[in-house]
């Protein structure tokens, strides 16, 4: 666990950088840089995790009340009951994802 908290804990560190043709992202508690690919899916959104505040109402988080989901996207334990235990973000970057699959399938089928 206490892996796990100090990575939580650099996660204000990490920075993008370009590489070539990809980006890749730093993370210092590992000393490390991945691939974006290689991260949670909300980094992929339009609308990237805030790595300091409520996605859904931009408030700072206090005293650890937030909850990081598995995308990255992180809430106060309230608005993310507000949001039905979902993340927004998340689900319209699947829902999109989806929604242009579908017309290129169609496409290719006409």
């Amino acid at each position: 666990m206490k892996y796990f908290h100090s990575i939580y804990n650099n996660i204000k560190h990490n920075n993008v950088a370009k590489q070539s043709k990809n980006n890749s992202y730093k993370l210092p508690a590992l000393n490390i840089r991945v691939d974006l690919g290689s991260l949670p899916a909300g980094y992929h959104t339009s609308f990237p995790p805030s790595l300091e505040s409520c996605d859904h109402c931009k408030r700072p988080f206090e005293n650890d009340e937030g909850i990081i989901l598995i995308c990255g996207h992180g809430y106060h334990e309230n608005c993310h009951n507000e949001l039905r235990n979902r993340c927004r973000h998340f689900e319209e970057f699947y829902k999109r994802g989806m929604f242009n699959n579908v017309n290129s399938f169609v496409k290719r089928l006409e």
